[in-house]
């Protein structure tokens, strides 16, 4: 539960019920199995821990957040009552073919577990599942393809969503008083995402935007360069921070050990290890995320949408290549 929490962090009080949230729920309550798809930034993994949550009340399940296939393979028990929580299952930005052939081996057990009780949430962006299921034996999962939940954000609950982010989000009353005839503009736009409404209700993410139509449709329609933009403009801490969770692929143990390589590393943008410590204290919550996992605790990206953004400042400059 506490690492559930933790993958959420403050967005609990902000969540909304929405249609595809329904449809998992009643997918998980017929076959056990949900698999979550959509596009980046649409609140897959949000729902995917509400739904969690919600197993913990509703079937007195032990919720257990698995990375890998090995990992569920060591975590199942025919004796207790689980539900598995796959976030990212083929590659958080694009495929990872490893993960993919492992889950595709491991099919036959996951199919098991649940015709022993277990129900099984697996989260994946629409594109990255589209060319991973070439190569998975859906046969050994029929319910793959059977329990998927493809999500759309219907107008009403973007608007809903929107709302709750900035009302419960810590900007100034004067930001939200300013913010408010543009509202209707920004949910409406084809690009909106809950990932986008987070942000526009966090100041860490609008320090320097300006609250016009022109500025808010930019920071919607191009959310991985204003991602870039704030990236750029960071102190070398919160950057030494990054650099480490980017090199350790998006799961950073903490307490913080690096090797030299590490530190060579990001001693190229100015930081220390000093630094990075600092930074990744700054960071949290908004970047950057702290979880806990069978008691160990590790820093992640909050939204693989930074990872992307990071690896696109890194691609920018030939001396951060290596």
């Amino acid at each position: 539960a506490r690492e559930i929490l933790s993958s959420l962090g403050d967005d609990l009080n902000k969540f909304i019920v929405t249609d595809a949230y329904r449809q998992s729920a009643k997918a998980l309550v017929e076959h056990g199995f949900v698999l979550l798809l959509g596009e980046p930034m649409c609140g897959k993994s949000t729902i995917a821990a509400a739904l969690s949550m919600g197993a913990l009340d509703e079937w007195g399940c032990s919720t257990v957040k698995v990375r890998d296939a090995d990992d569920f393979v060591k975590h199942f028990n025919p004796n207790e009552k689980q539900l598995f929580w796959v976030d990212d299952a083929f590659g958080p930005t694009q495929i990872d073919w490893t993960s993919a052939i492992n889950w595709s081996k491991t099919f036959p057990h996951v199919n098991a577990a649940i015709h022993k009780g277990a129900k099984v949430i697996f989260t994946s962006r629409d594109y990255i599942y589209n060319s991973a299921k070439k190569n998975l034996k859906e046969s050994a999962l029929p319910v793959i393809k059977e329990s998927q939940v493809v999500i759309h954000v219907s107008k009403e609950e973007r608007e809903q969503i929107l709302y709750n982010h900035i009302k419960l989000g810590n900007q100034s009353r004067e930001y939200k008083r300013k913010i408010k005839p543009f509202l209707a503009g920004v949910a409406s736009n084809k690009k909106f995402s809950p990932e986008i409404a987070r942000r526009l209700g966090s100041s860490f993410f609008t320090k320097g935007l300006s609250l016009s139509a022109y500025e808010l449709d930019s920071f919607v329609q191009r959310p991985l360069e204003m991602l870039c933009e704030i990236i750029d403009t960071l102190d070398d801490a919160n950057r030494a921070a990054l650099t480490l969770v980017f090199i350790r692929g998006g799961n950073l143990s903490s307490p913080l050990k690096t090797t030299v390589e590490e530190e060579e590393a990001i001693a190229r943008i100015g930081g220390t290890v000093g630094k990075a410590v600092k930074g990744l204290e700054s960071l949290n919550g908004s970047l950057l995320i702290n979880s806990i996992s069978e008691g160990n605790y590790s820093w992640h990206f909050k939204h693989p949408t930074i990872r992307d953004a990071f690896a696109a400042v890194v691609a920018s400059s030939p001396p951060l290549m290596d």
